[in-house]
Formats: C-alpha cells, sequence, structure tokens
C-alpha cells in the first residue's frame, strides 16, 4: 500500500512539472500565433538555471538585440561616469547642449523626465513620431542627441515632476557622456572598461553616424551575457569584490522617481513604477498604484525592450530571468509567462516571494483607487508624413539588415523574414560583404545604406 501511495504521489508530481513546463512553453511558442518569436529563455534561481530554451536559430552564444533594455546599460554608465568624475547628476543638459534652453538636470533625463517634447509611438507606420526620426530619418544625420536637444520643450508640465518614456532622453544621456569625457579613445572604450570587461561579456554597442553611443536601443549580447548582467544586479552591483555599478547609483535604480510618483503622462505607461533608466516592481505610492507584477519579487528591476526583451533581476530572492525575442505585435502575454515562471520555480522546489505574496494589501479591494491621467488621442500623421514612408523603410531596413548580418551572423534569408514582421511594403537588400555595407531600397535609385564597422561598434546609417 505504501509502495502504491509513492508511485501515486510520484507520477503526480511528474505530471505537475511537465504540465507547468508545458504551460510556460505555450506562452513563449504559441504554434497559432506567429506574433509570438521566442529566441531565448533562461530563468535562474540562486546561481542555479531551472529552465533554458533556444530558439529559431540562436544558441547560447548567438548575440541577440536589446532594443530599449539598453537604456539600462546607458544608465549605469552615467552613474560610473560620476563616479569617475566626468559628471555630476545635478548637472544641467544646458552645461552641454548650449542650444538648449530646457531647466532639465541629468538626473531629470535618467528619470525621463527632461521637459523635452519628444513623442515616442511605435503603433501604425510612425513616420510623424519622433523616435523613428531620430533612428531612421533626420536623427541619422544630425545626429541622435542633437536631435533631441532641439525639440520644443514643454510647456505643460516642469522636469522632476512627471513621468513620460523617452528615447531621446537616453540618447542624451550618451551625448553627455561623450562631451563630458572629451576623448574619443577613452569614450568609444569606455562601456568595455567600465562595464563589458568585468563581466566578461562579449558585446557590441553601436553608435550612431556622429559616434554616439545609442543608448536608448542598440546592445547586442548572447543570452548567456545578458544573465550575467541579472547576476550582477542580483549583487547590487557587485562583482568579486569590486563595486562595478557604484552603490549611490544602485540605490537610486531601486527608488521609484519622484516623477512617476507625481503624474505620469497620458500616452505613457501609468503604472511603470521606473527609476533611472530602468523599471522597478515597487508600487507607485503617490498615485496608490501597487508593484505592477504581483508574481514578481518587488525589489526586481526590470529591463524592457521592443519586441518582447525581458532581463529582470531580484537581489533578495537571488531570480534572474531572461527572455529574447522578435515578437511582431503584443500579443507576448507577459503576466501570464511571469506567472508560470513562478509556479515552476514552486514545483522544482526553488521558491521566490512574490509581491503579492509580501503584502497582498496592495491588490486588495482596501487599496485606495488609483490616480490615472485621463486618456489622451495620440498624435497622427499628417498627409506629407506618407511621403516619408519609403525612406523610412528603406533607413530602418539598412541598418537593422547589417546589424543583423554582420553583428548577430544570420543569413540575408531569415533577417529578412524578421524584418518582414514590422515592415509594411516590400524591399530590396544588397548586400556587400567585401566591404560590409547594406544597401536598402523599394524604389530603385533612392538607396539608404549602412555600413559595418566591426565587432564593438557593429552597423550604423551612412552618408
Amino acid at each position: 500500500m505504501k509502495l502504491l501511495t509513492l508511485l501515486v504521489l510520484f507520477s503526480s508530481f511528474v505530471f505537475s512539472q511537465t504540465s507547468s513546463i508545458e504551460s510556460l512553453e505555450k506562452v513563449l511558442f504559441e504554434k497559432d500565433n506567429d506574433d509570438v518569436r521566442t529566441d531565448v529563455v533562461i530563468v535562474q534561481k540562486e546561481g542555479q538555471v531551472i529552465y533554458e530554451r533556444y530558439a529559431r536559430g540562436y544558441n547560447a552564444d548567438t548575440k541577440h538585440l536589446s532594443w530599449s533594455m539598453a537604456k539600462t546599460f546607458a544608465g549605469i554608465l552615467i552613474g560610473q561616469a560620476q563616479k569617475d568624475g566626468y559628471l555630476n547628476l545635478q548637472d544641467k543638459v544646458s552645461n552641454y547642449y548650449k542650444e538648449f534652453q530646457g531647466e532639465a538636470t541629468i538626473l531629470d533625463l535618467l528619470q525621463m523626465s527632461s521637459g523635452i517634447d519628444f513623442i515616442e509611438e511605435y503603433s501604425g507606420v510612425p513616420v510623424h513620431v519622433d523616435v523613428t526620426k531620430m533612428l531612421y530619418l533626420n536623427g541619422p544625420k544630425a545626429g541622435f542627441d542633437n536631435f533631441t536637444v532641439t525639440r520644443e520643450l514643454r510647456e505643460d508640465l516642469k522636469p522632476g515632476e512627471y513621468f513620460f518614456y523617452s528615447s531621446g532622453d537616453s540618447n542624451v544621456l550618451m551625448g553627455i557622456l561623450k562631451k563630458a569625457i572629451n576623448q574619443k579613445s577613452v569614450y568609444d572604450n569606455y562601456p568595455w572598461k567600465s562595464l563589458f570587461s568585468p563581466l566578461g561579456v562579449t558585446a557590441t554597442f553601436e553608435q550612431d553616424s556622429h559616434g554616439t553611443f545609442v543608448g536608448s536601443s542598440y546592445i547586442y549580447m548572447s543570452g548567456k551575457d545578458y544573465l550575467k548582467v541579472g547576476e550582477l544586479l542580483v549583487n547590487k552591483g557587485e562583482l568579486n569584490g569590486e563595486q562595478v555599478i557604484p552603490q549611490e547609483y544602485f540605490s537610486l535604480m531601486t527608488q521609484v522617481s519622484l516623477g512617476v510618483n507625481q503624474y505620469a503622462d497620458a500616452l505613457t505607461s501609468q503604472t511603470r513604477a521606473y527609476s533611472v533608466q530602468v523599471t522597478t516592481n515597487q508600487p507607485i505610492e503617490g498615485r496608490n498604484l501597487p508593484p505592477e507584477y504581483e508574481d514578481l519579487p518587488s525589489d526586481s528591476l526590470i529591463l524592457i525592450g521592443h519586441q518582447g526583451q525581458l532581463l529582470i533581476a531580484s537581489p533578495s530572492q537571488k531570480l534572474v530571468i531572461v527572455r529574447l525575442a522578435t515578437d511582431s505585435g503584443s500579443s507576448f502575454k507577459r503576466r501570464e509567462f511571469l506567472k508560470h515562471i513562478k509556479s515552476l520555480a514552486d514545483e522544482k522546489g526553488v521558491p521566490y516571494e512574490s509581491a503579492k505574496e509580501e503584502n497582498s494589501l496592495w491588490y486588495s479591494q482596501e487599496a485606495p483607487a488609483p490616480i490615472l491621467a485621463k486618456e489622451e488621442a495620440a498624435p497622427t500623421a499628417g498627409f506629407w508624413d506618407y511621403f516619408k514612408v519609403p525612406r523610412l523603410i528603406e533607413s530602418l531596413t539598412a541598418k537593422e539588415m547589417c546589424s543583423c548580418v554582420f553583428v548577430v551572423g544570420r543569413s540575408k534569408k531569415t533577417c529578412k523574414k524578421d524584418l518582414q514582421t514590422s515592415v509594411p511594403l516590400k524591399f530590396f537588400v544588397d548586400i556587400n560583404r567585401e566591404k560590409k555595407t547594406v544597401s536598402s531600397f523599394i524604389i530603385p535609385g533612392v538607396v539608404e545604406k549602412a555600413q559595418y564597422r566591426g565587432e564593438k561598434l557593429g552597423c550604423a546609417l551612412v552618408f
């Protein structure tokens, strides 16, 4: 009888394990949803990898685009630069850009509260918004930082008193770092000297055509290397007895910014507990909002990128989650994914305390009603904007194909297929492997070109 009971218990355990993994993988690899394109997933608890899978031709050594996860790296570099004496977070942006008329400080840029009226929008064909103008239209020629500081200033909100997610702010930070260091060779090597080399990671950090790091978007590393960054965050910035991330800056990373607590603009996330170039899972007490992800520890630091990128680190629970992807649209169920990660950890005997377990009152009916901004219509493209669509697509295609082929090392066919998830028109690509260039065109004779500049600096549009 005892043997039978043990067999039943064992069978139940095996079934539950399989069921948990199946539930997780259904979210990650939905066969009926081509919009979800998971490439890499690694989950580590207390130094033990409890789940790891690679797909769509990626492996442990394949580099993957960070998209906006790069912002956290850019912020850490600013924190290191303050420690090295190059700058101070209270410095005014106008100290570095005389054409900038605002009162914002470097800290305001870090907290996405600069007062620059920068439009961040990706839906439809966003040819009219600042983020695509910066990355693919006007910005490449002007320089991403120069493009951003010449935008109009907001009249309704003051720097430091609100939150509005802006890739432009991140690129101005990298422009300030360049001006503060004021020596090209030192600047070009700074991310490696200060961060990548101590971690032992092989990274590509691309610059714009003016030689300024694209802190908003363009870092490439393998899943294992992103995991090392997560481990650094779990250890509160310390590595082998050395404080790689300065303690003062790491402390800022864990604090919800004053602007987030006061007001989140209607056209940005209302529930994102942003700190300095990274998202926390803390409650937004000033607006009565609980931690955004109830199945994550409340001390989690969350790096989020376009097309489904995620890097999550909880120091208290020694938890790291990496998800790299090439999603199309917003079909990936992030909350469901995190719920299944929690279940998997529980079933494997390495449980962690989630925000809901830490304080259920955050999510109870007794909690005060959240304070959210009233909905506002997003800006729309004008008639003449649509004439810029071919050039936008050509520039985007040349740049992203160049990085996909020469930095990541994927085939032209695979890269083109991935790009077609976000490019609405048919495009043509010419790859010159001898010169390491990629040219793209929709209309023959009107061509945009990108140049590969080596493993460290990757690709940039050229003129």
